[in-house]
């Protein structure tokens, strides 16, 4: 073969479709926005705003050019927000996946403390102000109604600009052990009041045991007011 046919087979091979899909590329530019793209779609921000950073991949990485849409997913385990992973996997052949990591930031404008409180503390609406905040770094959670929050009782000291969660809180006592309460009971129709003294403390909601001051007889009821127990009989 002459120098000049071996030239021109070697370039219609270069430019083979088939050839392309052998040769291994460097990365291709756009993966990242790719994955970000995705890992957007994923979030739900709830009125917040989301900051998405996705790791480089490594320059000297060599991959096979793919023919079809790359597909963006979630490994197992991961999760969209803080810090993750996301998976780019090319469903052609030869194919590949690469795996990046990423930091998903999601900030919200929610109630947190204006200043500490102490355990036991009430929880006023002076106490409270409304600040953008992390949500993604709260791994409890957060409340984010204020009615969820005023007026219940800290289970525990809270510093000043935390976030609440269902864990911190409790609703007030309404019943203290010891006390007289009034026992409403109901039985085919029929609203029977006694008095009663409260074995446990009680909040709304809460079942407790009381003792009967007439029979002495100790039956279980839900706290429903303060010093009112309801019995179903």
């Amino acid at each position: 073969m002459t120098l000049r046919r071996h030239a021109l087979f070697l370039s219609l091979l270069l430019v083979a479709p088939g050839a392309l899909a052998t040769v291994p590329t460097a990365v291709p530019a756009g993966l990242r926005a790719a994955a970000r793209h995705f890992l957007r779609q994923q979030v739900r921000p709830e009125g917040g705003r989301v900051e998405i950073q996705v790791q480089r991949p490594d320059p000297r990485l060599q991959l096979h050019p793919c023919r079809v849409a790359v597909k963006a997913f979630l490994p197992q385990g991961a999760r969209p927000r803080g810090r993750t992973t996301v998976g780019l996997r090319c469903p052609a052949t030869p194919g590949w996946t690469l795996y990046l990591s990423a930091n998903i930031r999601i900030f919200r404008r929610i109630p947190v403390l204006k200043h500490a409180l102490r355990r036991g503390a009430v929880i006023r609406a002076g106490d409270l102000r409304l600040e953008e905040t992390e949500v993604s770094r709260l791994p409890g959670g957060y409340l984010d109604r204020l009615g969820d929050i005023i007026g219940q009782v800290a289970l525990r000291p809270l510093p000043a600009g935390s976030a609440l969660t269902d864990g911190a809180l409790a609703p007030p006592r309404l019943i203290r052990r010891g006390e007289r309460v009034t026992v409403l009971a109901e039985t085919a129709g029929i609203q029977v009041r006694m008095a009663a003294k409260a074995l446990m403390d009680g909040r709304r909601g809460q079942r407790i045991r009381v003792k009967a001051l007439s029979s002495h007889r100790v039956v279980e009821g839900r706290v429903t007011a303060p010093g009112v127990v309801k019995v179903t009989l």
